[in-house]
């Protein structure tokens, strides 16, 4: 097989961008779709494909730079993550069916979808929707609450109030109406309409509006056809103990609901200041202020502490600004019990 480098026309110094610009060019020009029936074009665009697989993924073009083509051998490939672990194994692909959308065991649902895998938001094709993909699961809600200072030391349970969304119980996440259901006028029933795509003629994909069904429906009137509806929920939150400004915990499950799952409640605290104590880390610090012969002669006085006052021993020649120690007397270390 020849140089994979060579195979691009790219020099083996060739950044990211100009491996990425020749590949294109180079599989517009071989696409099978374009091509239909030479055998040689769709033997150099998967060639070319392999090619940028490997060039295109940092890890892969190093061990190539140093292995060439014996690392990539199907003997040496398992070790090395196989040769579709970082792209896509074209030498399933089945293109002499490219025109009717048609697969083998690629994982491309179209024609349309292979191509925006390759080329990402800048496909040549635009963002249509090709194939029922998998319901993506909903975003995860990002809350901010605020609490006092000896909450977050002491930790506590609270409750509040968030807008989520949840399934609609009207159409149960499928944003149409029960019993409307009907013959789609996108595709005429048959799942599948024409698309023009300028330099690769027109080509055969799954109708965005059905799905692929060939059914549509009234819009659910209850949702607006979204399959979701927005509900205010009061959600029961348990504070951790030590908890610091900023800190974050999660709560699974309580985020927006949709057909693709349920997602998680991520709350982040916003910690008051004390008016008198002072918190670094596990350590809580203040100032005692204290007479002269106490300073000089030493005393024993008591100081506030987070679990009320505490006696305290001040040493003989203690200077102003000296700071003194009261072991165990700080913040919850985790969940080990241990305090600063």
């Amino acid at each position: 097989m020849r140089d994979y480098y060579e195979i691009l026309g790219v020099s083996r110094g060739a950044s990211a961008k100009e491996i990425k610009s020749k590949y294109r060019k180079l599989a517009r020009k071989y696409h099978p779709d374009v091509n239909p029936g030479d055998k040689k074009a769709e033997a150099r665009f998967k060639e070319v494909s392999e090619a940028y697989r490997v060039l295109s993924d940092e890890k892969l073009r190093k061990q190539y730079d140093q292995l060439g083509h014996e690392m990539f051998t199907k003997g040496y490939a398992s070790q090395a993550g196989g040769a579709g672990a970082q792209g896509f194994d074209f030498s399933n692909f089945d293109f002499s069916a490219f025109g009717r959308g048609a697969r083998r065991s690629s994982g491309f649902g179209s024609f349309r979808d292979m191509f925006s895998s390759i080329f990402g938001q800048e496909s040549p094709f635009g963002r249509g929707r090709a194939g029922q993909a998998a319901p993506r699961r909903p975003q995860d809600i990002h809350y901010r609450m605020e609490i006092g200072f000896m909450d977050a030391v002491k930790g506590r349970k609270a409750v509040i109030s968030l807008r989520r969304e949840v399934l609609c119980g009207t159409c149960r996440g499928t944003g149409i109406s029960p019993g409307s259901t009907g013959t789609c006028p996108t595709c005429g029933g048959t799942g599948k309409v024409q698309s023009p795509v300028p330099g690769f003629g027109n080509v055969v994909e799954v109708c965005p509006r059905c799905g692929g069904s060939g059914k549509v429906g009234s819009p659910c009137q209850a949702c607006q056809g979204k399959g979701t509806t927005v509900k205010t929920e009061r959600i029961r939150v348990t504070i951790p103990p030590g908890i610091d400004d900023g800190g974050k915990i999660r709560i699974p499950g309580k985020g927006n609901e949709g057909p693709g799952g349920v997602s998680d409640l991520y709350i982040t605290f916003n910690v008051q200041k004390h008016p008198f104590f002072t918190r670094k880390g596990p350590n809580i610090y203040c100032e005692v202020p204290i007479s002269v012969p106490e300073a000089v002669l030493g005393a024993k006085i008591q100081i506030p502490t987070l679990d009320g006052r505490a006696n305290m021993r001040i040493p003989p020649g203690t200077q102003s600004g000296q700071t003194l120690r009261l072991k165990g007397k700080g913040v919850q270390i985790g969940k080990s019990g241990a305090r600063g």
